[in-house]
């Protein structure tokens, strides 16, 4: 390998890729929008429905669109048949992301057909995988530990049916509300890497399906999903309020990154954190130990990587999401599963506003350029026995 390959992999920081209507992230004042609404006023004033509604439509619905829109969610939640058969043949051993990826993937052939055609055709089908993802993470879960299926109730809310299926039991009203409001924290948050996989699939004018599974993917992996989950593994390898200093500490002297601990954006506390904190204060454990240690992670992280880096470094979303989602009943290996259903709705929008910009924007395909530094038939130590280049 050359002397300084890779130097220049930015992983895009710092280039503005496109323009945008649907999200504003203001890392240095520790901000977030939809549409212009804050993140506080939605997750504390709004339902997931709402917030769906607005990043697809760019606006909020008034009450007529508002139940229109819930009630072709709670019509779209159920799955065929066919795929459903599709899912039973599955190993058991498969890991719920792969599930998923594949399932959309899938969808459109089975259900809605993958024509390529107009807005509003695209308009629907992203409806109906906003209104299937929670049930397709649901009957996995189940078909996986061989539980009956629960079918979805059109009666309840969006979050609220999701847990039903999920646990089989009709969730409390307020903790259906508590989870109904992480799912609008974590339904959109800019170009981070799956949303921008979506858009860039966009650009090519594949179809919505296509879109959403290559969100899912990217998702899968360890470096942008999976956080909350570690959270929660760190959480139950800590075991105690009092572990908590020399544990982290120890990890630190490692050279380990501590889950849940900083942002690539936000340069102050990530404010969907300061969110799920008060969320976790109104549960009736108020999350229990789980909550009291997550701070404590904080606390100690921000003391230990102030000295160590000369730079304070805050919780994001993910160190309290992890002790949240537990405190519902979710187990740990759905927490990215459930990142997905609450971010399809923002995928779908991004996916829209990619395929069909508004005026003067026009679509464009994504092309990046890279620098090459690898070898080429001009060097010198050409390996090709008959290169004309060669001597």
């Amino acid at each position: 390998m050359e002397e300084g390959y890779g130097m220049e992999n930015t992983g895009l920081r710092g280039v503005t890729a496109a323009t945008t209507r649907i999200c504003l992230v203001d890392g240095e004042k520790g901000q977030l929008f939809y549409h212009g609404y804050s993140i506080e006023d939605l997750a504390l004033k709004a339902t997931y429905e709402e917030v769906a509604f607005l990043l697809i439509h760019h606006r909020l619905p008034n009450k007529e669109e508002l139940d229109q829109f819930t009630r072709t969610l709670a019509e779209r939640r159920a799955l065929p048949g066919m795929l459903l058969d599709i899912m039973r043949n599955y190993p058991k051993s498969a890991w719920t992301m792969d599930i998923l990826q594949s399932a959309v993937a899938v969808m459109g052939d089975l259900i809605l057909y993958k024509e390529q055609g107009t807005k509003e055709l695209d308009l629907q089908q992203g409806t109906s995988i906003i209104a299937k993802m929670p049930t397709l993470v649901a009957a996995w879960y189940r078909l996986k530990n061989n539980l009956p299926l629960i079918e979805p109730d059109p009666k309840l809310s969006h979050a609220a049916s999701f847990l039903h299926m999920l646990t089989g039991t009709a969730p409390d009203p307020k903790l259906a509300r508590v989870f109904d409001a992480a799912m609008i924290l974590h339904a959109e948050h800019s170009f981070n890497a799956s949303t921008f996989t979506a858009r860039v699939i966009a650009s090519t004018g594949a179809d919505i399906f296509s879109a959403v599974s290559g969100a899912i993917g990217s998702l899968s992996g360890n470096l942008h999903g999976g956080a909350n989950q570690k959270v929660m593994k760190n959480l139950m390898e800590i075991r105690e309020l009092d572990r908590v200093e020399p544990w982290v500490r120890e990890k630190l002297d490692e050279g380990e990154r501590i889950a849940g601990i900083g942002h690539a954006v936000y340069k102050t506390m990530d404010p969907r954190a300061r969110i799920i904190q008060g969320m976790l204060d109104k549960l009736p454990r108020k999350g229990g130990k789980w909550l009291e240690m997550s701070r404590r992670i904080a606390e100690v992280a921000h003391d230990e990587l102030l000295e160590r880096k000369g730079r304070p470094f805050y919780p994001n979303i993910d160190l309290y999401s992890g002790a949240l989602y537990y405190s519902l009943s979710i187990p740990p290996v759905l927490f990215t599963p459930v990142f997905a259903v609450a971010r399809t709705a923002g995928w779908v929008a991004h996916f829209l506003e990619e395929k069909y910009p508004e005026p003067p924007v026009k679509p464009v395909l994504y092309r990046p350029k890279a620098k090459y530094v690898g070898a080429y038939c001009g060097d010198t130590g050409c390996e090709f026995k008959n290169c004309k280049k060669r001597g």
